[in-house]
């Protein structure tokens, strides 16, 4: 258990994952694809190949998961920013998000579980809303398989 002083000083908090934007999916995957899937008009074969059947919820959660990680990087981006004007004194920033880490995603397909890629949605998001901090991202995948979508979206 953290003391006060510990909880402060790491300040962690949780907060519930928002849904991601259509703009924010559309900086990674393309929108006829992401239209497909808000609507439900998958072919079998792409439902097949995602691997668990269209619903509601299933849109909620694949929403959800994106909007999360975005979140957590912006949060980064926005507290580097805030640093940037102070002098000195800075502590770690960091964030996570829990149910992200969808690395089988393309363009214009899901595949392995994986709806929507978070990471580079997120990665895309980051690029193009914090150019003045944000030039380069690096993607550590430790899965003990390849994320063959983000490999492939940043060929």
């Amino acid at each position: 258990r953290l003391s006060n002083e510990e909880r402060e000083r790491v300040r962690c908090e949780f907060k519930v994952s928002p849904l991601v934007t259509v703009d924010d999916l559309k900086t990674t995957h393309s929108p006829v694809y992401i239209s497909n899937f808000l609507c439900g008009e998958q072919t079998t074969e792409e439902i097949r190949n995602v691997g668990f059947p269209w619903s509601e919820q299933g849109v909620n959660r694949a929403l959800s998961s994106v909007g999360g990680t975005v979140a957590a990087a912006c949060s980064i981006c926005d507290e580097l920013r805030i640093q940037q004007c102070r002098d000195g004194n800075d502590s770690p920033i960091w964030a996570a998000h829990v149910a992200g880490g969808t690395h089988h995603a393309f363009y214009d397909r899901g595949e392995g579980f994986c709806v929507f890629s978070d990471i580079a949605v997120a990665a895309n998001v980051i690029l193009g809303r914090y150019p003045d901090i944000i030039k380069r991202v690096l993607i550590i995948d430790l899965d003990v398989h390849q994320g063959n979508g983000n490999a492939r979206l940043f060929r």
